[in-house]
C-alpha cells in the first residue's frame, strides 16, 4: 500500500489526510483549527476502517502546531486507522509559494525550509503557516521523507514574455516582480485527468482549465506545460473571484489612497476581502448569487453578468494564445456544480466550435464527464479536482525518481537540438555544442539553481579546486559557454563565462555570495550551505577545510529554453 499523509498547513490550523495513493482512496481526513487561541477544535474523520467510520470532535487547548500534531496521533491511536497498519511512507506538504525557485516537487531540507521561509515575502499569508506545519510534522514523523509541493511550480513553465511585467526591469529584478501563478496542483491534476480520461497522450493536447471556487483561475496547458495562467505575482490577478477583485487598473490604487485617503492596508483589505461577488452583490456564495439573481435583484445580475464577461475574455485570448483547444475543462466548486456558469462563459465560444450539450451539463452525474455535443470541435468537460491525491503522487513521484539522487545523464540528442534553437537565436554562438552539466549534486537542487539562474538571481557559482584536481578536469576559462540542464537531464539554459578567480574559502567576498543568488544570499548563509555541500558531496578526498581553495566563476545568461 502506497500511503501518504498530506498536509495543508496555515498559521492557526492544518489539514490532513491520510491517502492510499495508489488506490487514490482517503483513509482518514482532520482538520485541526484555532491553533494558539483559547480553545481548540480537532475534527478527525474515518473512512475505512470497520467499526470506526465517523467524524470524532474534540475540544481542547491546542497551543501550537507540534501540540496539534500530537493530537492528530492521539485521533489516529484512539479511532483509526492505525498507523501501524496503514503507515505513511512520507509526508506530502501544500506550500502555496515557491517563487521560481521551486520548480517541481522537492524534498524538506533545511535549506528548503530556509527557502520557504525566505519566500514568505511573496506570500506573507501562507508560506509561515506551511513552514510551522512542516517542522511540527518533522517532530511527529521524523523518520520519513518530508515532500513540498508548491501551488507555484506548475507554472514555472511559463515562457518570459508570459511571467514578464512590463515595468522596470531593475525594480522587477530586485523585488522579484513576476507573474508566478497559482493553483497550479489542480491545474495540473485536471489536465492530466482530462488526457487520461480521453485516452490521449498529455503531449498532445492543447487545453484550457478553468479553476473556479471562492477563489478562480485559468491556465492555458499546452502539452501538458503550463504556457499562460490567470492569477500573476499574487492570487489577486486574473478572474473575478468570491471577494477579489481580479484584474483591475492599477491606476485605482492611486486614486483611493489620493482622493479618499485610504491606507495600502486598507486598499490590499478592500480588493482581497471586500470585491469581487462579494463587493457587487453582498455574497460571495454562487449559489446565493445565482438565486437571488433569479429572484429579481439587479445587484446580483450585474455581478454575474462580469463574472461571466471576465471567464469568456480570457477563454478567447488563450483560444489565440495556444492557436485552438483540444479541451476545456471546468473543475472546483463552481466549475464542477454551476451549469449556468458553464453555459454562460462558453455561450460565444461557437466561433471556435465550441457546442454544449445542454442535458448533459445539466445532468447531476458525479465525476468527470464529457459535457460537449458530439459534434463540438472542442471536448468539454467536468472534471473533479483533488489536490491531495495529485500531492501525493508527486510525493510518491520523488522517493520513485530518487531527487536525492544524481542528475541523469544528458540525451545527446536533446542537447544536440537544444544548441540549434541556441545558435538560431543567437548566430554568434560556435557550432559545437559546449559541455552540458547541472548545477548542485541532486536533482531537487538542479531545478530550484536552475531557477535561480533563468529569474536573473544567480549570476556565480563556486567549486573545489581540489574537485578539478581529483578529476583531471580542467579549470573554466572566461568566453566559456556551457549548456545548464535541469534536475531531469534536459538542457534549459546556455550560460557564459565571464571571470574565473581562485580564493581561500574564508576569503570569498560578500559580493560572490549574493551574486550566487541561493538562501538569503548572505556571506554566512553562502558558507554555511557551501561547506555542507562540499562534506557531502566532494569528489576529492579532501572534503572540505576553511582555507580550501574555490573557484569562483562569474557567468552571463544567453539563451533559455521558450526565449525568442
Amino acid at each position: 500500500m502506497s500511503v501518504v499523509l498530506i498536509v495543508n498547513s496555515g498559521s492557526s490550523s492544518f489539514k490532513y489526510q491520510l491517502l492510499d495513493v495508489e488506490a487514490a482512496a482517503p483513509l482518514a481526513e482532520g482538520l485541526v483549527e484555532r491553533i494558539g487561541q483559547h480553545m481548540g477544535t480537532a475534527t478527525h474523520e474515518v473512512h475505512s476502517v470497520a467499526g470506526a467510520e465517523g467524524e470524532h470532535v474534540q475540544e481542547l487547548p491546542i497551543p501550537d502546531h507540534t501540540t496539534g500534531f500530537q493530537v492528530m496521533l492521539a485521533a489516529f491511536a484512539a479511532h483509526g486507522p492505525s498507523l501501524t497498519q496503514h503507515a505513511p511512507v512520507a509526508v506530502g506538504h501544500r506550500v502555496v509559494h515557491g517563487g521560481s525557485r521551486y520548480i517541481s516537487p522537492t524534498p524538506i531540507t533545511a535549506e528548503v525550509e530556509r527557502g520557504i521561509d525566505e519566500l514568505a515575502v511573496l506570500a506573507p499569508l501562507h508560506n509561515p503557516g506551511a513552514l510551522e506545519g512542516i517542522r511540527a510534522a518533522k517532530r511527529a514523523f521524523g523518520d520519513l521523507e518530508h515532500v513540498a509541493v508548491f501551488d507555484t511550480a506548475f507554472h514555472q513553465t511559463l515562457a518570459p514574455a508570459a511571467y514578464t511585467y512590463a515595468i522596470d526591469r531593475e525594480v522587477a529584478g530586485a523585488h522579484r516582480i513576476r507573474r508566478y501563478g497559482f493553483h497550479g496542483t489542480s491545474h495540473k491534476f485536471v489536465s492530466d485527468a482530462a488526457a487520461r480520461f480521453l485516452g490521449r497522450p498529455t503531449a498532445e493536447l492543447k487545453q484550457i482549465v478553468f479553476h473556479l471556487g471562492n477563489g478562480a483561475s485559468v491556465t492555458a496547458v499546452d502539452g501538458g506545460r503550463s504556457v499562460e495562467t490567470s492569477m500573476g505575482m499574487t492570487p489577486l490577478e486574473g478572474l473575478v473571484m468570491g471577494t477579489r477583485s481580479g484584474d483591475i487598473d492599477p491606476a485605482v490604487l492611486f486614486h483611493l489612497h489620493r482622493r479618499a485617503g485610504m491606507t495600502v492596508d486598507a486598499i490590499d483589505e478592500l480588493l482581497n476581502k471586500r470585491s469581487g461577488l462579494l463587493g457587487l452583490s453582498g455574497v460571495s456564495d454562487m449559489r446565493d448569487l445565482q438565486r437571488q439573481a433569479g429572484d429579481g435583484d439587479t445587484d446580483a445580475s450585474l455581478a454575474l453578468d462580469v463574472y461571466i464577461h471576465r471567464l469568456r475574455a480570457y477563454a478567447g485570448a488563450y483560444l489565440a494564445q495556444l492557436g485552438g483547444a483540444d479541451v476545456i475543462s471546468f473543475t472546483a466548486g463552481v466549475g464542477e456544480n454551476s451549469p449556468m456558469v458553464r453555459s454562460r462563459a462558453l455561450a460565444t465560444l461557437g466561433f471556435a466550435g465550441v457546442r454544449l450539450d445542454e442535458s448533459r451539463n445539466q445532468s447531476a452525474d458525479r465525476g468527470i464527464r464529457v459535457i460537449s455535443a458530439d459534434d463540438s470541435a472542442v471536448v468539454v468537460l467536468v472534471v473533479p479536482t483533488d489536490e491531495e491525491l495529485e500531492i501525493g503522487r508527486q510525493t510518491l513521484a520523488v522517493l520513485a525518481d530518487g531527487q536525492g539522487a544524481e542528475v541523469p545523464p544528458a540525451d545527446a540528442a536533446a542537447v544536440a537540438g537544444f544548441w540549434r534553437d541556441a545558435r538560431a537565436a543567437h548566430p554568434e554562438l560556435p557550432e559545437a555544442a559546449p559541455e552540458a552539466w547541472a548545477f548542485g549534486a541532486t536533482r531537487a537542487h538542479a531545478d530550484g539553481l536552475l531557477a535561480l539562474v533563468r529569474d536573473g538571481i544567480k549570476t556565480a557559482t563556486a567549486s573545489s579546486l581540489w574537485d578539478y584536481e581529483a578529476t583531471g578536469e580542467a579549470l573554466p576559462q572566461a568566453g566559456e559557454y556551457s549548456i545548464i540542464l535541469d534536475g531531469a537531464g534536459a538542457p534549459r539554459a546556455v550560460i557564459r563565462t565571464t571571470q574565473v578567480q581562485v580564493v581561500a574559502f574564508d576569503e570569498v567576498s560578500a559580493e560572490h555570495a549574493r551574486a550566487e543568488g541561493e538562501d538569503d544570499r548572505s556571506l554566512r548563509s553562502w558558507r554555511e550551505i557551501h561547506e555542507r555541500y562540499w562534506r557531502a558531496h566532494a569528489e576529492s578526498s579532501r572534503g572540505f577545510a576553511p582555507d580550501m581553495p574555490v573557484v569562483c566563476e562569474r557567468f552571463e545568461l544567453v539563451f533559455q529554453e521558450g526565449s525568442d
